[in-house]
């Protein structure tokens, strides 16, 4: 089975939604967002990401679409997660990835075709960002501000994004010469409730919405989305 990724090369914009919610999933497919990311790591609680995987599960099987968040490696959901994948050719976000091994370990074990999204969260993952976007098979990079921001000190928020805005210029030159669109951010865009970002901190781009209107789109679904 051949799978096409370049969907996600052009993305500008990704609508996540919990894993354990899904009434939701056809809502966000529909939502005018460019793509979805089904997340089992850290909008679902430990005691519901079975239910999170099975619910994904389902919707691949029956002919959804989407990214897929799994949790790290080092935790004991992975296997599972990347095991729920493997009938088919899929789209993965990884996160705390810090070396190109764990790219390379977790397309071994998905269905040929398959693509990863590495998050670069960490400083050890800047660090290493040439070689893991060179991994064959990185659709392309996307740069977690707040986790990032947070393991240098750098409040959720107030001067986040400006605190972390260096680094990011420094890694994206790495993406483009290796083939890739720049990096995807995080922006958390949540109708104005607990983790809300205020859209000054939001980066529209051309042919894109506006902060304001996709905060209108995700008022119904109350899930964050990815403006890159």
């Amino acid at each position: 089975m051949t799978a096409d990724w370049s969907h996600l090369a052009r993305a500008r914009s990704l609508l996540f939604v919990p894993g354990n919610r899904p009434d939701r999933f056809a809502k966000a497919a529909g939502s005018g967002a460019d793509g979805i990311v089904l997340d089992i790591e850290d909008a679902v609680a430990p005691a519901l990401k079975s239910d999170a995987r099975d619910n994904i599960g389902r919707w691949l099987a029956n002919g959804g679409t989407g990214v897929v968040r799994i949790n790290d490696q080092s935790t004991p959901w992975y296997d599972d997660d990347v095991a729920m994948l493997a009938p088919w050719p899929c789209a993965v976000m990884l996160p705390k990835v810090t070396a190109p091994d764990q790219v390379q370990e977790v397309l071994g074990r998905l269905a040929p075709g398959s693509c990863v999204l590495p998050l670069i969260e960490t400083a050890a993952a800047a660090l290493e960002a040439r070689v893991i976007c060179s991994v064959p098979g990185v659709a392309r990079a996307v740069f977690g501000n707040a986790d990032l921001g947070r393991e240098l000190g750098v409040g959720v928020h107030g001067r986040l994004l400006d605190g972390v805005h260096g680094l990011r210029r420094a890694i994206e030159p790495v993406s483009l010469a290796l083939g890739h669109v720049p990096l995807a951010s995080f922006v958390r865009v949540v109708h104005g409730g607990p983790g809300h970002v205020p859209n000054r901190y939001s980066t529209p781009c051309a042919n894109t919405k506006s902060s304001s209107q996709t905060s209108a789109t995700m008022n119904d679904t109350k899930t964050s989305t990815t403006i890159v």
